[in-house]
């Protein structure tokens, strides 16, 4: 049974809109002062942002003591006057814009086309960007090794070439 909800299919006159309107140079994001609640420790805090155009109800990743938590904005104030140094920032903000079909499947939802919902937009909902001096550990032997090198992980040849061939595919998924 094919049930249609809340979302949107992007048609080509709309394809095409998207693209032209890509095509202008955009206005710098407005500076702003937004109030941020992490549901992991039931509180609200205030970050600056001088990166994205937030709207309440987005789902963002600030720096800080709480970096890595997922946050969702509650408030987003443009008349603010704050000493810098004392605010941390809004570093990432997870991409929740679907364009496509979802199906109602017994108690899940299911799109049939992998750009409805691509990888690269729904590991934004989920895990905090990774920084560049992250390392990664084997849960095998403690010792950590950059992502681009498998043969850190003391596999046999063909298990890491193989490795390797997922990771530029950019198949390898870290949860």
């Amino acid at each position: 049974m094919k049930h249609k909800i809340g979302f949107w299919a992007e048609t080509q006159e709309d394809s095409v809109r998207t693209a032209q309107s890509a095509a202008k140079p955009s206005s710098p994001p407005k500076k702003s002062l937004v109030q941020v609640y992490f549901p992991k420790r039931n509180m609200t805090l205030s970050y600056y942002n001088d990166q994205f155009d937030l709207q309440v109800g987005d789902i963002v990743y600030v720096d800080g003591k709480l970096e890595g938590l997922r946050g969702h904005v509650t408030a987003v104030s443009h008349s603010f006057r704050i000493k810098l140094s004392d605010y941390k920032r809004v570093i990432a903000v997870a991409d929740t814009h679907i364009t496509g079909e979802l199906h109602i499947v017994g108690s899940h939802l299911v799109a049939f086309d992998p750009k409805t919902i691509p990888y690269e937009k729904i590991i934004t909902w989920f895990k905090a960007p990774d920084k560049e001096e992250d390392i990664y550990v084997s849960g095998s032997d403690d010792q950590g090794f950059p992502l681009d090198d498998l043969s850190g992980m003391k596999a046999s040849s063909a298990i890491a070439e193989r490795g390797c061939e997922y990771y530029r595919e950019n198949r390898v998924v870290y949860l």
